[in-house]
């Protein structure tokens, strides 16, 4: 059987980096990717998937909203002004859990067609 590896690009001084950009959000309204960036002294485009990586860590334990049709960038929600862009941006995730979850239907169940299962080992 092939290893299948998934490894994301490293970012470099990763604990320091979590606490300038969680900083950077609190001290400030909208944050892009660009700004992002201009504070780590990063090319934002070479640097788009650590950038996104760095946001997604800081979103496992802080309210970090963002949604796709404000094009405004991240926010870190402080207020309860903040709730309804919180909400949009909640349901926004669910729908895209949705989705991954009606894709991967149809992987699992070529798998089971063909007797395999994924396991711990994988």
């Amino acid at each position: 059987m092939n290893e299948i590896t998934f490894e994301k690009p490293k970012i470099l001084n990763l604990e320091e980096r979590i606490k300038e950009v969680g900083f950077f959000l609190y001290t400030n309204e909208f944050v892009t990717k660009k700004d992002i960036a201009d504070l780590l002294g990063w090319d934002a485009v070479k640097k788009d998937r650590q950038i996104r990586d760095l946001i997604a860590t800081i979103s496992q334990v802080q309210p970090v909203i963002s949604t796709s049709d404000n094009n405004k960038g991240y926010k870190l929600a402080q207020s309860p002004s903040d709730c309804d862009m919180v909400k949009h941006s909640l349901l926004e995730l669910q729908s895209r859990i949705d989705e991954l979850r009606k894709r991967s239907i149809p992987l699992q169940k070529f798998l089971k067609h063909n007797n395999q299962s994924i396991t711990l080992f994988d």
